[in-house]
Order: structure tokens, then sequence, then C-alpha cells
């Protein structure tokens, strides 16, 4: 299931998150899969 928010720009504060136990650096492809959200055709409000 997810949560289809639009996006105009992803803004990244820090490199790092907290998994629950943990501060880590965040996976290359959970990087790709955040800064993917911005841009989308016809998903944001212009």
């Amino acid at each position: 299931m997810g949560l289809n928010m639009p996006a105009r720009t992803v803004l990244f504060t820090a490199a790092r998150k907290f998994d629950g136990k943990e501060l880590r650096w965040i996976t290359s492809g959970e990087y790709i899969q955040m800064s993917g959200r911005a841009g989308r055709r016809g998903k944001d409000d212009r």
C-alpha cells in the first residue's frame, strides 16, 4: 500500500534516518525512491 502525495520539489535535510533501533544512512535505493516523488507529470498542483 502506498500514499500518493504529489510534490514539485523534494528536499533532503539529512541523509540518515531512524529505523526503529538506530540512526543509519539511507541506502541508494531509498534515496532514488524518495527523490523520485517529485516532478511527476500532472500530479503536482500548479
